[in-house]
C-alpha cells in the first residue's frame, strides 16, 4: 500500500467517522425526545388511573380463572358493578 493509498484510506475513514458522529448526535436527540414523550405518557397514564379509581360505580377486574376467562371475553377484562 502506497502513501497515497494510505492517505486516501484515512480520508475515507475520517468522512465515515464524521457521518457516524452526526448520526449518533441525531439519535441522541431523538432518544431524548422519546424519553420526554415517554415521561409525559407515563404521567398521563397515572392521572387517568387516579381519575378512574375515583369512579365508585364501576370496578374493572382482571379475571384469571378458567370460568371467569370465558366470561371475560377476548380482552380478559370484566366490568363488574360495585355495591
Amino acid at each position: 500500500m502506497t502513501v497515497v493509498d494510505k492517505l486516501l484510506k484515512w480520508d475515507e475513514l475520517r468522512v465515515q467517522l464524521k457521518a457516524a458522529t452526526a448520526a449518533g448526535k441525531e439519535l441522541a436527540c431523538e432518544n431524548a425526545d422519546l424519553r420526554i414523550a415517554n415521561e409525559m405518557l407515563r404521567r398521563e397514564n397515572e392521572r387517568l388511573r387516579d381519575s378512574a379509581g375515583s369512579i365508585p360505580s364501576v370496578n374493572y377486574e382482571r379475571k384469571t380463572g378458567p370460568d371467569e376467562a370465558a366470561e371475560a371475553g377476548a380482552d380478559g377484562i370484566v366490568n363488574t358493578e360495585v355495591g
